[in-house]
């Protein structure tokens, strides 16, 4: 009799690029609409009508089609900008817009709520926001407007730089364009700001609920409109690191969201004004410090020391013989910062799971890949691991059941990499001439696992 055991085949370490960075990692799920929809935001609706104040409403909870509308045209403009500003900006599937260009009194909002913690606690938000002129014949207040706020818990306003309230007498600084349509009239002309990037530290909220709210209204006589479209995501508030085992250059990188940037040295001398800043001769442990202004006048200072990380993938796998289901135990290490994981095992399915227990539906081998990132740096490495499944479960024969007499039928075995039959026989094929319950069994490609025998009845 064979021995019944498992095998694990040959072992490749492999330094590679992986196929997604930490900061793809959703912190805040669907903040940036990338489900195409409005999972985990409330939108509420209402009216403001000064000329008719009875006429005006309350908020009210819900989803209207038009004044809250999914953007998935990456190609589309909006026409009343003559063309300009692109309905998604670069980089992004989806935006959100608020209202459009029919007016009506009509005000709406969309909110989020944000669980503030250390790996959310920057907010990047982008907008773009298209005020038609009313005229001169209103207050400002009765004007087309934008507005994102930062709430607390109890829905009062967090006074923060981030807050942002645009009414069209407002849109007249060098940030708004201005558009006329044909003929060109007052009561024709449109302010609108091109998307604006805005960077949010939320530090100083780690462990409350805030929550981030953007509005938009039309003018409250009813006649001129004004929309905004927006996106928003969140990752972690760090400096990322591109400085990797074999690297001789550095280099660091500030978030993403801010209009300037300044870098210290360690002695406090300015060093580059860019988002990323090259280090030529890398030193080990140096401090630097990068001072960052967004469009809305929040500062934000990042400190970090340069550090050469070196992560290194390794796991191993605890299959067990005759069966399908694998305990895959993550060894992984960095000499600093985070690990996060991406399995690929190999059938077509993939887990972020630190040690994963994963059940295979077809027998044979498979090269499972363990790919790992190392916020925040954007080193990675990966680790391959061949592996045999071979589970009684997943062994088939096919054939007829019944054949006519003096004839014979051909019963076929699937699932295994070699046979034993009942007859002795090893092909993976068994001609059948006589009543029997037939049975096989399955090999792994060495021989050393064994399945169950699998019984296969067959009659005249």
């Amino acid at each position: 009799m064979k021995e019944i055991r498992f095998f694990i085949f040959s072992v490749l370490s492999l330094f590679t690029a992986v196929t997604y960075s930490y900061g793809q990692v959703p912190y805040c799920p669907n903040l940036g609409f990338e489900m195409g929809d409005f999972t985990n935001w409330q939108g509420y609706t209402w009216i403001t009508d000064t000329r008719d104040p009875t006429k005006s409403t309350t908020p009210k909870l819900g989803i209207v089609t038009r004044r809250h509308t999914i953007m998935s045209d990456k190609a589309g403009y909006d026409k009343n900008t003559g063309g300009k500003l692109k309905l998604i900006p670069t980089g992004y599937n989806y935006s959100a817009r608020l209202g459009d260009a029919v007016t009506g009194n009509l005000m709406e909002s969309l909110s989020y709520k944000i669980k503030v913690d250390a790996n959310n606690a920057l907010l990047v938000y982008k907008f773009a926001v298209v005020l038609q002129d009313p005229g001169g014949d209103h207050k400002k207040m009765e004007e087309p407007r934008f507005r994102v706020t930062l709430l607390d818990n109890k829905r009062d306003t967090i006074p923060d730089c981030a807050n942002y309230d645009v009414y069209y007498s407002d849109a007249i600084s060098s940030s708004f364009e201005t558009y006329y349509t044909s003929p060109p009239s007052t009561d024709l002309k449109v302010k609108w700001r091109n998307w604006t990037t805005v960077g949010v530290n939320l530090t100083k909220y780690i462990g409350q609920e805030i929550t981030l709210e953007f509005m938009a209204g039309d003018c409250t006589k009813s006649v001129h409109y004004g929309y905004a479209y927006f996106v928003a995501e969140c990752q972690p508030l760090n400096i990322v690191v591109d400085y990797c085992e074999r690297d001789i250059i550095a280099s660091l990188k500030a978030p993403t969201g801010f209009e300037s940037y300044s870098w210290l040295n360690g002695v406090g001398v300015e060093v580059g004004k860019n988002q990323t800043y090259k280090i030529d001769s890398p030193i080990e442990k140096a401090s630097y410090s990068c001072i960052m202004k967004s469009a809305t006048g929040c500062t934000v200072t990042l400190n970090t020391s340069l550090v050469r990380y070196t992560p290194k993938a390794l796991f191993t796998a605890s299959p067990i013989c005759n069966s399908s289901e694998v305990k895959f135990t993550n060894n992984s290490k960095t000499n600093s910062g985070t690990l996060l994981y991406h399995w690929d095992f190999g059938d077509g399915t993939t887990s972020t799971s630190i040690n994963p227990i994963h059940k295979y539906l077809i027998n044979g081998k498979h090269k499972v890949r363990l790919a790992i990132s190392n916020p925040p740096s954007l080193c990675v490495d990966t680790f391959f691991q061949t592996i045999e499944i071979l589970s009684t479960d997943l062994i088939e024969i096919k054939g007829d059941t019944c054949y006519c007499p003096s004839k014979t039928t051909t019963l076929k075995a699937y699932g295994a990499s070699s046979y034993l039959w009942s007859d002795g026989s090893e092909a993976d094929s068994l001609v059948v001439r006589t009543d029997n319950n037939y049975w096989v069994i399955g090999y792994s490609s060495d021989g050393s696992c064994a399945s169950d025998k699998k019984y296969w009845n067959v009659k005249v």
